[in-house]
């Protein structure tokens, strides 16, 4: 079998080979990844199966080995699935989904607005991505959004008791995310549940991460990483940032305990 090399990978292990193997098939030799030899530029697995037991060798790449797993990964004493820890839920939480380009901006447009207006300081906040993190020297966000949480868009439509913030206190700030987002958002057929419900709150963030704002309550500092990154590069940033959906934000104490001495003597802590 010729497959791309991600076919050891999420859910196209889960569907392929993790079903191959659960149904008697085995793996006998792999060569987990090369580059494919005609023009085109990618990647390729290479799996030679057998429906049923082997009594032979097992080869990976150029090695025996004991046996292949569906990961293309030597056979351990273990098998199968790895399951989720279920005291790990919620230490790591993905960035808020804004589902519309137009509610990021540049930094002079920020600036702008805020010197139009200085209550904009108050919707406007850097914009961290997992490329800031890991193309830039300092870490620092390149852009600005406008981030509304999840106010109500005006007086009118607040609940009785409601006595926050609402969008409309925001005229320069909703005007752009009207003009931008909210065609965007309206292209989207009102044919599901969440369709309807990301027209209905177009001046919103379509995934606020509602649990990540409240974990990070009364905290200084939080852990992040790019979630799309073969290099592991973290940052402690505080919290007046939006952290977008490509990052993961740790908002356990576990990495305080283990990186605080380091961090002090950077002054960082």
């Amino acid at each position: 079998m010729l497959a791309t090399n991600t076919i050891a990978e999420g859910d196209s292990r889960e569907v392929g080979l993790a079903t191959l193997s659960s149904s008697g098939v085995t793996l006998v030799r792999a060569e987990k990844s090369r580059k494919w030899p005609g023009t085109a530029n990618l990647e390729i697995a290479s799996l030679w199966l057998r429906k049923g037991d082997w009594q032979g060798s097992f080869c990976l790449g150029n090695e025996q080995v004991g046996g292949i797993t569906p990961y293309l990964e030597i056979a351990g004493i273990v098998t199968g699935e790895p399951c989720d820890l279920s005291a790990n839920d919620e230490k790591c939480i993905e960035g808020a989904k804004a589902l519309g380009m137009g509610f990021t901006l540049e930094p002079d447009e920020a600036e702008s607005l805020m010197n139009l207006n200085p209550r904009n300081e108050e919707v406007l906040f850097p914009f961290l991505t997992g490329q800031d993190l890991n193309s830039t020297s300092d870490q620092s966000a390149s852009r600005w959004t406008i981030y509304f949480a999840d106010w109500p868009l005006s007086r009118e439509m607040a609940p009785v008791q409601y006595r926050g913030p609402v969008a409309k206190d925001y005229p320069e700030s909703l005007r752009i995310i009207e003009e931008r987002v909210k065609p965007e958002r309206f292209s989207y057929p009102p044919d599901s549940s969440w369709n309807r419900s990301i027209r209905a709150k177009w001046w919103q963030y379509g995934l606020l991460r509602p649990a990540l704002l409240k974990a990070m309550e009364g905290m200084k500092r939080v852990l992040m990483r790019s979630a799309v990154s073969n290099q592991l590069i973290c940052l402690l940033s505080n919290d007046n940032s939006v952290f977008s959906c490509y990052q993961g934000v740790f908002i356990s104490r576990l990495w305080q305990l283990c990186l605080a001495p380091i961090f002090r003597s950077h002054d960082l802590a």
